[in-house]
């Protein structure tokens, strides 16, 4: 879930023109909301952001309930935006943890990939032909 924040409705309105394709580009994978502030006053503090710093925006990895707020002062464009994400999802940056808790960030992915052999005949509905001739 990515939120952006922005402190007035032209600053929002101008968030959505700004990153909509960028929007569209990850939404089987990113939700993406532009939230005003003032209506929600302590979600920008329950993500780890100063409250009185604008545009400014966080990702929360919902699975694994990991938030990871967008650096401060970094412009919001897409290309910064997209560049950032590919840091987050590769583990060059760690997720934040409220003050007071205590977190170690060593199980931040798959240790491992999973695989299965398998035959295409086990497939169903699924029927190879490779072409070919037989020399004999």
């Amino acid at each position: 879930m990515v939120y952006l924040f922005g402190a007035t409705e032209s600053e929002r309105q101008r968030l959505r023109k700004s990153l909509y394709r960028f929007a569209r580009s990850y939404y089987d994978s990113l939700t993406s909301v532009v939230v005003d502030p003032f209506e929600f006053p302590d979600l920008m503090s329950q993500l780890g952001l100063e409250p009185d710093v604008f545009p400014a925006g966080a990702v929360h990895q919902l699975s694994e309930d990991r938030i990871y707020p967008y650096p401060k002062g970094q412009s919001l464009s897409p290309d910064s935006l997209q560049q950032w994400a590919l840091d987050v999802y590769q583990g060059r940056i760690k997720p934040w943890a409220p003050p007071g808790v205590t977190t170690t960030h060593e199980d931040l992915g798959p240790a491992r990939a999973a695989t299965r052999k398998m035959s295409t005949a086990s497939i169903p509905g699924v029927k190879i032909m490779v072409g070919g001739h037989d020399e004999l």
